[in-house]
């Protein structure tokens, strides 16, 4: 923990509550406000139980003495705490408390939205130790040179740039994929006992199903990896007393996620179905443009320079088939990038899902060009993707509106935070709104609009329910917070749809109370219809 008179922080496995505890009453200032960050119960639309935060504590707490020094050099007048959990934060739980102590509120409010904006831009929690697997993995595979550009590589991507500025279960997943794969190159070399790293690889294999289904391409690249290489197959598998090590950690990996698969049992495979969902296979069977849109996406996920490399390598198959390295790798970029690109082709794939390909990619990229030929590529491809990550954090720092950067409006199809935009601007509407009709809940007409009212309408926790009109789960609200079906309730209705007919013609009588609009980006709003409902008849299916 590092205090000085003006400011606190620290980073521990103390819960938020615990630390709450400790602070003193405030006597010398009119404005004293603390804010929670709360872990979501679903993220990029699939449902989550939350969120395992690890860290370096002393590198962690030293970006934020940094962040409350520049803070409190910009705004000398008042006081902050900051404490930051780690280990796993159940969703509904929060996980960072800002307390912000000065003269005006409305000064106290500006500060904690600052102070959590640079906070998500600068402190490393699980991207830093997935480059110590992608470090440790490439220097056993190409040398300690190679491994430290290969983590730097991975560090500086413009995905994990992105993705360290937003609150995503991508790190966890790739945290995992990274340690998977270190643990198959120890297996792979044969230098230490097989053993522990058949468990290594199944605990990862199994926490990174935890936390994304899509950690099941890591097994498929497994067995493709040994499928294509005859000699390490022989190697982990042929020896005797390495036999055993297989099936030890596939149980392994398979009683992290028992608990997952026996809940689906009991609701309905609901995350099955709405994964499957996501995939979105109905309407035309070819979807080219999807598929460009999806490629060029990559360009910017992976960096132009490093892309363009990998696509080259991958294109030489007569090479890299012959090299066992190269072979290892390319199984593991190829049981991603393969598949999500085919589903790209008929349907749509947004730009992360081929996120886990660039762990090993970023390692083979790496060992390709550290040599004196290829290092050119190499620095240059790490300082556009430090400028871009400059630039990205720039703009979470200083965005004015959704849209709009330091003054300037980025188009819409350019500005990477266009999915992001204007829901906690919503949530302010929705709220002021709400404190009009009090004890009055919230009825969603999407998940969308549950899942932004519930993270961002304050005071917390917010009163809200998931309309479940037709009597089927199809996502994690309609399970977890369905409208109860109570015949005589009434309800603040939430819907981004024109006219929810079919909603309000379930209520004796209703009234049209506000349209909120918000901007989310150049060109672009959020329109929502709210409606006071009242005298519930009951669902047509006849139960809640």
């Amino acid at each position: 923990q590092m205090a000085s008179s003006d400011f606190k922080v620290s980073i521990s496995k103390r819960t938020v509550a615990e630390v709450e505890k400790t602070f003193s009453p405030s006597i010398l200032h009119g404005a004293d406000i603390r804010f929670h960050g709360v872990v979501r119960d679903t993220e990029d639309g699939e449902p989550i139980t939350g969120i395992d935060y690890s860290c370096y504590p002393d590198m962690a707490e030293g970006e934020l003495k940094k962040i409350a020094g520049t803070m409190l050099e910009e705004n000398p007048d008042h006081l902050v705490s900051i404490h930051h959990c780690i280990g796993f934060i159940a969703a509904g739980d929060a996980s960072i408390i800002i307390r912000i102590q000065t003269t005006h509120s409305q000064e106290a409010f500006d500060l904690s939205r600052e102070y959590l904006k640079r906070i998500k831009a600068s402190v490393p929690i699980l991207h830093g130790i997935t480059a110590c697997f992608i470090y440790g993995a490439g220097g056993r595979l190409y040398g300690p040179r190679a491994g430290f550009f290969a983590a730097l590589l991975y560090l500086t991507l413009p995905g994990v740039s992105f993705s360290s500025s937003i609150m995503s279960t991508d790190p966890p997943l790739l945290a995992c994929w990274a340690a998977a794969l270190y643990a198959a190159v120890r297996l792979g070399d044969g230098a230490a006992p097989a053993l522990p790293w058949w468990l290594a690889l199944g605990l990862a294999t199994g926490l990174g199903l935890l936390s994304k289904y899509a950690m099941g391409f890591f097994v498929l690249g497994f067995v493709r990896w040994l499928a294509l290489d005859g000699a390490a197959r022989r190697r982990l598998l042929g020896a005797p007393k390495g036999r055993a090590g297989p099936f030890l950690a596939a149980a392994l990996a398979f009683l992290l996620i028992l608990p997952n698969l026996i809940w689906n049992m009991g609701t309905g495979y609901v995350t099955f179905a709405h994964t499957a969902a996501n995939a979105n296979l109905g309407g035309a069977l070819l979807r080219p443009e999807k598929f460009l849109e999806f490629t060029a996406s990559q360009f910017g996920v992976f960096g132009p320079i490093v892309f363009a490399v990998l696509g080259w390598l991958l294109l030489r198959p007569d090479r890299w088939l012959r090299e066992p390295r190269a072979r290892m790798l390319a199984g593991f970029v190829l049981c991603v990038l393969l598949p999500i690109m085919v589903l790209s082709l008929v349907s749509r794939a947004h730009a992360n899902w081929a996120a886990t390909a660039y762990v090993a990619g970023s390692i083979w990229v790496a060992g390709a060009l550290s040599g004196a030929k290829g290092r050119r590529w190499l620095y240059g491809s790490i300082a556009l993707h430090v400028a871009v990550a400059a630039t990205l954090m720039a703009a979470t720092i200083g965005q004015a509106e959704p849209g709009r950067y330091a003054g300037l409006a980025v188009p819409q199809a350019l500005d990477p935070y266009r999915h992001y935009g204007g829901w906690r601007a919503l949530g302010e509407k929705v709220a002021a709104l709400k404190a009009r009709f009090p004890g009055l809940p919230l009825l969603g007409h999407d998940r969308m609009m549950v899942a932004s009212a519930l993270y961002y309408v304050r005071p917390w926790p917010v009163e809200i329910f998931a309309w479940h009109g037709d009597g089927r789960v199809t996502n994690h609200f309609r399970l977890t917070r369905p409208w109860p079906g109570a015949v005589g309730g009434d309800a603040l209705l939430l819907s981004r749809r024109g006219d929810p007919a079919e909603i309000l013609a379930r209520f004796r009588t209703w009234d049209k109370v506000a349209t909120i609009v918000v901007p989310i980006s150049t060109g672009a709003r959020h329109a929502v219809q709210v409606f006071h409902a009242r005298g519930f008849l009951g669902y047509k299916h006849g139960r809640p």
